[in-house]
């Protein structure tokens, strides 16, 4: 990975793209072109993955791994063993727990849910047939006297809130990073519209959050300002009127955009988007908890009857089998009100295991032990990534059907896994698999392999490979201009283990490397293109690096390693203009704090819209694969590191600390040495004091200019230093950073 990380390139297919045509550049070996049967035959090792061709979106889509960050890797061992021993005990207590629950059958009592679990903070039963409703929030019993309609539901009389608006206080307030669940059953008669449940103040912004119907389709809104900063779920199909149906809601203010919201109907998950899809980072309200309306009356229920009963709030994420535990509680009190001679099997399981969940003291016991660890490992599954990759099949051997004229449905030939006849065969004991193609790639026999890798490399260091087409080693490509140098490096990295790292030392530390890029008239006449290698390497700098060189010289640059990718600072507007109303990256959510400053490799990539200042800067778009970046020299280039915000941000943050030292020479050799590697000479500290003194001049009668140059960015300037200067200094900063030394290899 770390040697194709910039182009996502693997050896796999760098070999590959050598193979075109042939291996002209292997000026020592003579193979012959490579067959059509040998094109697919090479593509048969790749087809036989457990991978379904249609993987519905699903971006952890089997097969994939669970890779904790290195600091978890021990702890999350010993936690799935704690886990399984302790979904061992709850097995074991089950079977023991059968001659209690013949007992207790005879006269079921349904136990409070309050004491099963500490995270629900707020309970309404709503099945009292008369009298004030109660609840319990945070610890504590309420009651509110109301007059109010009630009708039979799956657990009592439930209240109809389509009547009037029930004002019930300050409950259920949660914030944007919490994770919750709520919800209950509710009843739908005719066509309804309104807030069934809410803690939302009225327009304008109707921040605050929502359990909503549409007709008879459920809904959830959490808003921080409708609607720029707002998430909204709502089940497409209708769930029918006149019946009970159990709706909860997932909300994980640790996710962006839809990946925040769940919506469950009768226990199972509504596949939906979340439009609008961005919420905003404060969702907090004044407005009291209501039935039927949000705050002032906004949005009541209107055009037909709405009944809730059983609703409750959990300070967590339930699983999917809590809440189908949760949405069977009604068919349970269904049931235990039936003779017990007329249950079937699945009514007796499901009695069962209410017992064990509700009533069962020591199953009760262990599944609160278990809470806290399965809470702690979902704490841990967030901070790690989920890595997809590659399974064999094990029925099968890996084949293809060579295609006629290439028409995917028009299949010939039937053929195995081989590699091309052109190159040296794979050894009688190597599997026919992706393991011995691996094998195969590696092998001494095989010089293609080092021979790309080592030719990328050279390509990354000095702006062009020994064999200048990088991507092709046949016959159409370039002829090396070195070939016993491109065999001797081939031959040292194979010596060497495949060290990828020795063979960065060598080249760097050869006089070849280190001479001076310096170009001399003759030089320019005799080598041109510096093929021969008369000087050093001279090309810009790519994009990524680019970047990280201002976050590293300005000390702005996180040294975190890993993890999931960042959205660091871009224009407003530009992934939903080409993203359907349904996309999860229909809006750009930027990040803040450290996520600002990771290296650039860990940007988010939006194929159809990526980073504007990487593409700008010749950053391959990712929609095919690059084999060799562009490389131009235009004026919006220059726009992107003497304006984007990340390229100022950073030039502020070298002149504060630029400031640290009181003399012009000690300030300005400073930001040279952090961006250059050296002291100006003394024509450019002259240019960089006029550069100083006229700034100076500027950001003194404008006090407000310097003040709108130093809030750029995240970050903000130290207490007390004065504004002008800083200002000044970080105009120094950044003519230093556009420097084309600064910005050219």
């Amino acid at each position: 990975d770390a040697i194709y990380a910039q182009d996502r390139t693997d050896t796999t297919s760098a070999v590959w793209l050598g193979l075109t045509v042939g291996c002209a550049a292997c000026h020592d070996h003579k193979f012959d072109p490579i067959s059509m049967k040998d094109t697919y035959s090479f593509n048969a090792f790749f087809r036989n993955t457990t991978m379904q061709a249609m993987d519905r979106n699903n971006a952890n889509h089997p097969p994939n791994i669970f890779v904790p960050l290195p600091e978890d890797r021990a702890r999350y061992a010993r936690l799935n063993d704690e886990i399984a021993k302790l979904d061992q005990e709850l097995a074991k207590r089950s079977n023991a727990a059968k001659p209690l629950f013949e007992e207790w059958v005879t006269a079921p009592a349904m136990e409070d849910p309050r004491d099963i679990d500490s995270t629900l903070a707020v309970y309404l039963p709503l099945n009292d047939a008369e009298g004030p409703i109660k609840g319990f929030s945070e610890g504590k019993t309420y009651e509110w006297p109301v007059e109010v309609e009630r009708i039979d539901g799956p657990l009592g009389k439930a209240p109809v809130v389509s009547n009037q608006a029930i004002e019930l206080g300050d409950h259920a307030s949660f914030a944007r990073g919490d994770q919750v669940t709520f919800g209950g059953y509710i009843y739908l008669e005719g066509n309804p519209t309104g807030a069934i449940i809410s803690r939302m103040q009225s327009k304008p912004g109707l921040r605050g959050w929502d359990l909503f119907v549409e007709g008879d389709k459920p809904a959830v809104h959490i808003i921080d300002e409708w609607p720029h900063a707002a998430n909204k779920m709502r089940r497409g199909r209708g769930i029918g009127a006149g019946k009970w149906q159990h709706v909860m809601i997932t909300f994980d203010g640790r996710q962006a955009g839809h990946q925040a919201l769940g919506l469950y109907l009768n226990g199972e998950r509504a596949r939906m988007g979340s439009d609008p899809n961005t919420v905003g980072g404060n969702i907090v309200t004044d407005a009291p908890l209501i039935l039927g309306s949000r705050a002032d009356g906004d949005s009541k229920l209107t055009g037909g009857k709405v009944a809730l009963q059983d609703f409750r709030l959990y300070r967590r994420l339930l699983t999917q089998e809590e809440i189908q535990r949760l949405s069977g509680l009604g068919q349970i009190a269904s049931i235990i009100n039936t003779p017990r001679d007329t249950w079937n099997d699945d009514q007796k399981k499901k009695v069962f295991e209410y017992f064990l969940n509700y009533v069962d003291q020591p199953s009760i016991d262990l599944r609160a032990r278990k809470a806290p660890l399965d809470k702690e490992l979902a704490d841990l599954k967030h901070r790690g990534s989920i890595s997809l990759i590659m399974e064999e099949k094990k029925d099968s051997e890996p084949f293809a059907h060579m295609l006629n004229r290439g028409v995917y449905s028009d299949k010939g030939e039937k053929v195995a896994a081989n590699t091309p006849a052109s190159l040296p065969p794979m050894a009688g004991d190597l599997p026919k698999n992706r393991l011995g193609l691996a094998k195969w790639l590696v092998s001494t026999d095989n010089p293609l392999t080092a021979r790309v890798t080592v030719n990328r490399l050279w390509s990354q260091l000095f702006g062009t490979g020994i064999v200048e087409t990088v991507g092709d080693f046949g016959i159409m490509g370039a002829r090396p201009s070195h070939p016993k140098v491109l065999d001797w490096l081939a031959h040292e990295f194979m010596e060497s283990g495949w060290n990828y790292r020795h063979m960065i030392k060598q080249i760097v530390m050869s006089d070849t490397y280190r001479q001076s890029a310096v170009v001399s008239a003759e030089k320019l006449e005799a080598d041109p293109s510096n093929r021969l290698l008369s000087r050093g390497p001279r090309y810009r700098l790519d994009a990524e690096q680019l970047r990280d060189l201002a976050l590293s010289a300005s000390s702005l640059l996180s040294p975190k390693v890993g993890g999931p990718p960042v959205k660091p600072y871009q224009p407003e507007d530009i992934w939903s203009a080409v993203a359907m109303p349904q996309s999860n990256t229909r809006n750009y959510q930027q990040d803040s704090g450290e996520s600002l400053y990771r290296r650039s490799i860990y940007t988010f990539w939006k194929r159809t819209a990526p980073h504007p200042a990487m593409e700008i800067l010749n950053a391959p778009s990712r929609e095919v694969a690059c084999i060799a970046r562009e490389m131009t020299n235009t004026p919006l280039q220059a726009f992107v590191t003497l304006n984007d915000p990340q390229f100022v941000e950073a030039a502020r943050n070298l002149a504060q600390r630029a400031m640290g030292h009181d003399d012009f020479h000690d300030r300005v050799d400073f930001i040279s040495q952090r961006l250059i590697s050296r002291d100006l000479d003394d024509a450019e500290r002259q240019m960089a004091r006029q550069t100083l003194n006229a700034a100076l001049a500027e950001y003194a009668d404008q006090p407000e200019a310097a003040q709108a140059l130093l809030d750029v960015g995240e970050t903000k300037a130290e207490a007390g230093t004065p504004a002008p200067e800083l200002a000044a200094w970080t105009i120094v900063a950044s003519q230093i950073l556009n420097l084309d030394e600064t910005l050219t290899k």
